[in-house]
């Protein structure tokens, strides 16, 4: 069964100083295309998440977003408490110097935003956290595959009954085949009798043969056949398989245009529509395949 590339996970974890939130949510691509945004405490495990995600995930446009909640001060961030006093200082006797006296800022506001005024020490994440949020990383990627793999059902089991009603319209099809050719017949020796004249039969059969035979589509309708066979198959049996499948897809609309060309018969041309049709709703749904 397949997967679909849309799905969303979130987990929390919670220690003696902190609560870690994990976030990731995945949508439609042509490829992998990999967004994570790690606070600074984790931020060497970047490299990590990355791996996790390509091995596990395979296709998709994911965002992964980790975020934390300290319950006392953060360990690593401090304030450059001197520097916040000289700028306050300067910026006071500035304003007194050149600003209207009702004019009253927000100077911690203007003096967080200036330069070494927050500082961040070296930050090392011992190895038991490490290890500690990657597990949680993986449960948060199992979470996410487990709800790819519900709607990667729903969407697998739309398409399976979509191959089936191909298949009988291909049935239709082949049993309307010995029909048209009888038609074609009638039709032509009615033209050759309203006309009057005399042929050759044995020259006129040989020009039926050539003449059905420019007609002929059954190689391409045993072909279509065999495509559906595959596609289901892999389907079935193959996983991440969403580009294969657009690729039979593709081969299935193929033949579908060239019988739609060769055939002549209205019956057979509205099921060739139908079945066309039928063809762009299985690529509709492909484009939302791992």
């Amino acid at each position: 069964m397949q997967y679909s590339m849309t799905g969303f996970a979130k987990l929390q974890f919670t220690d003696n100083i902190k609560t870690v939130y994990y976030e990731i949510k995945s949508l439609n691509s042509k490829g992998l295309d990999i967004n994570i945004k790690l606070p600074l405490y984790y931020k060497e495990l970047e490299f990590d998440c990355r791996a996790r995600i390509a091995e596990k995930l395979i296709r998709g446009k994911i965002d992964a977003v980790v975020y934390i909640e300290w319950h006392s001060k953060i360990p690593y961030l401090h304030f450059n408490e001197s520097l916040i006093s000289e700028y306050y200082n300067s910026l006071s006797q500035i304003s007194k110097k050149y600003l209207p006296e009702n004019y009253k800022p927000d100077w911690l506001d203007i003096i967080l935003k200036l330069p070494d005024v927050i500082q961040t020490s070296q930050i090392s994440v011992n190895d038991e956290e490490k290890s500690t949020f990657l597990r949680n990383f993986d449960i948060l990627l199992s979470k996410l595959e487990d709800t790819r793999k519900l709607e990667g059902d729903v969407i697998t089991n739309d398409i399976l009954l979509i191959i089936e009603i191909i298949n009988r319209k291909i049935e239709i099809i082949q049993n309307r085949i010995p029909e048209v050719i009888e038609n074609i017949k009638g039709n032509i020796i009615e033209k050759l009798k309203t006309l009057n004249v005399n042929y050759d039969k044995n020259k006129f059969e040989e020009e039926m043969i050539y003449y059905l035979d420019k007609l002929d589509f059954n190689e391409e309708l045993v072909r279509l056949k065999k495509h559906t066979s595959f596609f289901e198959e892999v389907v079935k049996n193959e996983k991440y398989s969403g580009k294969k499948l657009t690729f039979i897809a593709q081969e299935m609309l193929r033949e579908a245009n060239t019988i739609s060309s060769k055939c002549n018969d209205f019956i057979i041309q509205k099921e060739v529509v139908e079945v066309k049709n039928y063809i762009e709703k299985i690529k509709e749904q492909l484009a939302n395949i791992v």
